[in-house]
């Protein structure tokens, strides 16, 4: 192979690695903007049902969060490391939004 095919998978990796930061920064900024204009709105929102089950599906998708982030990771040792952190993240996830149902 070449420099330039060379160049080409690199540049593949690191735009695939930055997609993730980009859809982690995004939802960072859409559940923020969720919560503060719904707390806005209605003040009840927070003891209605429409909170639980929101609660219930932004907290799963928080819970891939850290998961997403180590597959951007390019070192495999820490990505590794990274990958048992976020299953363990995610495990708590689970477990407690099943507790909140249950």
């Amino acid at each position: 192979m070449d420099r330039f095919e060379n160049g080409q998978m690199i540049q593949k990796a690191s735009q695939g690695n930055d997609n993730l930061v980009i859809f982690v920064i995004i939802w960072i900024v859409f559940s923020r903007l969720f919560y503060f204009v719904l707390s806005k709105i209605n003040i009840d929102y927070f003891s209605s049902d429409l909170f639980r089950y929101s609660n219930a599906l932004f907290s799963i998708v928080w819970g891939v969060v850290p998961l997403l982030l180590a597959l951007s990771v390019k070192d495999k040792n820490k990505q590794v490391f990274l990958f048992l952190l976020a299953a363990i993240y995610i495990v708590i996830t689970v477990y407690e939004q099943m507790q909140n149902f249950l």
